[in-house]
């Protein structure tokens, strides 16, 4: 029974590491498709970014929909949303977000909805060209390195078991 316990106790390590990795891939996900509502919005309807958010949040990935929920109530308390401080926010987050995600993130929430639509659409698409190489990098992690600490968690729970038969 113990010896079943320790296997997937290295099991359950392998499967938290791998989800760390796809959490993180769905993060960037959710955020690439929340500069293009974002566009979209900003370009045909004129939407504030409140509605925006309130529309589109339920279809983001949980991670990211909570970085929206906090941005939207600090911009409903009309609180000044600068870098420094909205990257605070972000480090709540159980993501281990890089230091240069965070900062773009931060750059990102701080600029948004200070501009015109032409300049605002401008932003957020140049924005989404370091979110699309965040994604591309997630992706690949998530390919590469997740599995490889999973089937490896799993090979040390056998070599575990076998260890002490």
């Amino acid at each position: 029974m113990h010896l079943f316990l320790i296997f997937i106790a290295f099991v359950a390590l392998g499967v938290y590491i791998h989800n760390g990795y796809k959490t993180r891939k769905q993060f960037f996900e959710s955020l690439l498709a929340f500069c293009n509502h974002l566009s979209t919005e900003i370009n045909f309807s004129k939407s504030s970014i409140g509605s925006i958010i309130n529309t589109y949040a339920p279809s983001y990935h949980i991670s990211f929909r909570k970085l929206l929920l906090k941005y939207k109530t600090s911009i409903d308390a009309k609180e000044d949303i600068n870098p420094h401080s909205f990257s605070l926010l972000t480090s709540h987050f159980s993501l281990r977000l890089k230091q240069s995600e965070k900062t773009h993130i931060a750059s990102f929430f701080s600029e948004l909805g200070k501009h015109g639509p032409s300049e605002e659409v401008a932003k957020i698409q140049n924005k989404k060209v370091f979110f699309q190489q965040f994604y591309d990098g997630a992706s690949l992690h998530l390919r590469r390195d997740a599995s490889m600490y999973l089937k490896f968690c799993i090979i040390l729970g056998i070599a575990s078991v076998i260890l002490l038969i």
